[in-house]
């Protein structure tokens, strides 16, 4: 009976030893996953920040203003000014049509994509009316 007691208190404390040694191992393992895990998470979000960089309005209008949007804004005298906005526009331009002859400003809302190119113009409208909703659906911004 006693040796029967000795070879069970060995067999579990050679068992507990063995689980010691398989948890060392995991923990090993654990710490390096969480910290693959951590770098892959900095690495996405740096990779976001970078692809968030907005467009400013004074870039805007140069592209604009090369694109010869409505094929007016690259006239002289235009006057062409853009306005980051938060609603359905990412941004509300205005400019003069026709300087020579009126001083009647026209509007139109721009969306620009996150590769910071315009994705779609609105139809111009006159000044302080209500810009139309965007037609076309840009499904990540």
């Amino acid at each position: 009976m006693v040796d029967a007691e000795r070879f069970y208190a060995a067999k579990r404390f050679a068992l507990g030893c063995v689980l010691l040694w398989v948890l060392w191992g995991l923990a090993g393992n654990l710490v390096g996953f969480t910290s693959l895990i951590v770098k892959s998470t900095s690495d996405s979000r740096a990779i976001v920040a970078a692809q968030n960089q907005t467009l400013g309005a004074s870039e805007l209008e140069a592209q604009l203003k090369k694109m010869n949007a409505f094929g007016l804004v690259a006239r002289s005298r235009t006057d062409l000014r853009c306005e980051t906005r938060t609603g359905a526009w990412d941004f509300v331009c205005n400019f003069l049509p026709t300087p020579t002859t009126s001083k009647v400003r026209v509007q139109f809302g721009v969306v620009v994509d996150r590769n910071r190119t315009i994705f779609e113009i609105s139809r111009l409208c006159p000044m302080n009316t209500a810009l139309p909703m965007p037609e076309k659906l840009l499904i990540v911004r």
